[in-house]
């Protein structure tokens, strides 16, 4: 699939505003996707065509795979899910958790973008040590295959 042209200045603008912020990142600009690391958390912000006019940005994480998904974790997902300001947990057909939040393209700023890709680093780093410790399952950083989220 070709990129359209509200994608490509959309990344554009995405990349330049978080290379000030994270001096490590991966960018893969025929792909509309980058990657960061904080701490134990790996993310990736994409940004996908939204219509013929428009751009989504996505910022995920996947913060733990093969845990146990009992009712007690995906309640303990649905309750984390109501105290957020930006994004929330989902659950994979693979059951892998994934922190995810996204941002309309056209009309992001630098402060919503930061605030938005603050919150699905700094919730994928912190509750998948909870996650693992409670109901098992690998973090991100374990399973050392971030590039193929690209």
């Amino acid at each position: 699939m070709s990129l359209t042209m509200p994608q490509k200045a959309c990344f554009a603008k995405v990349l330049t505003w978080l290379q000030v912020d994270y001096a490590d990142l991966t960018p893969a600009p025929d792909l509309c996707r980058i990657l960061l690391h904080r701490g134990s958390a790996i993310a990736i912000v994409r940004v996908d065509p939204y219509g013929e006019q428009e751009s989504l940005i996505l910022a995920e994480s996947c913060v733990v795979s093969g845990a146990d998904l009992r009712p007690d974790l995906l309640r303990f997902l649905l309750e984390q899910n109501a105290r957020k300001t930006f994004g929330g947990f989902s659950v994979r057909r693979d059951g892998s958790i994934w922190y995810r939040a996204a941002l309309l393209g056209s009309t992001c700023d630098r402060l919503e973008l930061t605030a938005a890709v603050t919150s699905v680093l700094d919730a994928a780093d912190h509750y998948d040590n909870e996650i693992v410790a409670i109901w098992g399952g690998m973090r991100a950083v374990e399973r050392n295959q971030p590039l193929s989220w690209l």
